[in-house]
């Protein structure tokens, strides 16, 4: 059995790999994706992943510095 793929990205890409594309250029970042993706699916993260999300959201923020980087939740 195989599974379906996912691309979650928050930059333009070309590179689907034949998956079902999850991509919005305007999120800082694509640990938020992520969360957002796993959270709509009633799934809470567990403390690893929190943390692996944690530090997607740092360094794809620039450590929360880039101008595009917000409070949301």
């Amino acid at each position: 059995m195989s599974c379906p793929r996912v691309v979650i990205d928050h930059h333009i890409t070309q590179d689907d790999l034949g998956a079902v594309r999850l991509v919005d250029v305007s999120a800082e970042a694509t640990g938020r994706l992520v969360y957002e993706a796993v959270t709509a699916l009633g799934v809470p993260p567990s403390a690893d992943a929190a943390h692996c999300l944690f530090v997607a959201l740092a360094m794809d923020t620039g450590w929360f510095h880039h101008a595009n980087t917000t409070a949301r939740r």
